[in-house]
């Protein structure tokens, strides 16, 4: 079966999904139509886009009635509207503006689409006159979204991709998905001011996990090392920006995930060459990592993921001030699938430059080069 994508947008347009999609004492079983809306059809702006979609498709017949026009949906829209949320997989709330809508929108989904497997929630935005309004909305914006989570943790227990990065939500609303959505595989909470709670819930529940990205969030370095050791399918973890992560975190992930792919550290001040020497060893099936801003690292990590991560096609080392030009030949030779290095600023024989190279016919050429100090 097709997945349905369904892509709510917030405007002053934007209604929340009728209750009576699946109601069919509306339509008429002699009729060839069913009555959708009352609405003028010229092509306006003040035009409904559902509309619009549904005439050029031709799914709509306008009689005149009393002089207007009124836009019905012929018997094949008809069927092929008819238990539509039962069907309805993959969800993204985009260009939100208003936390209310969205919180209204996902209480909607959670009782009518129980097949639902992929969910993205944009960052939402809570509106008030002043400071305090805004606070105050904020808070109350935080609440609503994280008990619509739960409520989509209770309804779609098929979920197996949520993202609500950048959304302020509670761990409790993340441990409800956890404990009722057992085919999780992706999870984003970046930004979203979650806890080491979180981890431990996915530590204890997640098994299957593939990709978890906690960016930007205060967690701990026990947390970390528990979802390692729980969660050996993870193929991409991002916990950038996590303060104070040490290597003790980064090597238990080395050692716990073997099948990692993608692994972004960037910004972890207290990474050495201990840790990324630990993930060249213990996950050879790396493609990308990033360690931007780990002012510690030396060309002797670099070394060993040219020698050990011969399938490394995305290495990021911005702003590392230890590295140097060397390690470029090093990673030409060992790194033969490398298609984009990012060094910025390297050190040079003849100062600081602003570096980046892309493969080239199967090696490595300068992509850019910026003279002067950055």
């Amino acid at each position: 079966m097709s997945s349905e994508i369904w892509n709510p947008r917030s405007s002053a347009s934007a209604e929340q999904p009728p209750d009576d999609l699946e109601d069919n004492s509306s339509f008429d079983g002699e009729s060839t139509m069913a009555p959708l809306a009352t609405h003028e059809l010229s092509l306006s702006a003040q035009q409904p886009a559902v509309l619009q979609c549904l005439d050029r498709e031709g799914w709509l017949v306008t009689p005149p009635v009393n002089g207007c026009r009124v836009a019905v949906l012929s018997r094949a829209c008809k069927q092929a509207l008819e238990g539509w949320p039962h069907r309805l997989e993959c969800l993204e709330f985009l260009e939100i503006e208003s936390d209310a809508f969205v919180a209204r929108q996902l209480e909607w989904v959670a009782h009518h689409c129980p097949n639902l497997r992929y969910l993205v929630l944009d960052t939402t935005f809570a509106s008030g006159d002043n400071l305090r309004d805004a606070i105050q909305a904020i808070a109350r914006g935080n609440l609503f979204i994280s008990d619509a989570i739960q409520a989509i943790a209770r309804g779609c227990s098929q979920l197996r991709h949520l993202d609500v990065s950048t959304n302020s939500v509670s761990d409790e609303a993340i441990a409800a998905v956890i404990q009722f959505c057992p085919q999780l595989q992706h999870l984003d909470v970046s930004a979203c001011d979650v806890t080491d709670a979180t981890l431990w819930a996915v530590a204890a529940d997640c098994p299957q996990l593939k990709e978890l990205d906690v960016a930007l969030n205060r967690v701990s370095n026990t947390a970390i090392q528990a979802v390692a050791a729980d969660c050996p399918q993870l193929r991409r973890l991002n916990v950038a920006k996590c303060t104070d992560r040490t290597d003790e975190a980064i090597e238990s992930v080395a050692w716990g995930c073997p099948q990692l792919e993608r692994l972004y550290v960037a910004c972890l001040q207290l990474l050495t060459d201990a840790a990324i020497q630990a993930v060249a060893q213990g996950c050879p099936q790396l493609k990308e990592l990033n360690v931007s801003r780990c002012a510690r690292l030396t060309d002797a990590s670099i070394r060993s993921l040219a020698e050990s991560c011969t399938q490394l096609e995305s290495l990021t080392t911005r702003y590392c001030p230890l590295l140097t030009s060397a390690v470029v030949r090093a990673l030409e030779q060992g790194c033969r699938q490398l298609k984009y290095l990012d060094m910025t600023p390297l050190v040079c024989s003849d100062g600081w430059r602003a570096m980046s190279w892309r493969n080239m016919d199967g090696g490595l050429c300068r992509d850019t080069v910026l003279d002067g100090l950055l």
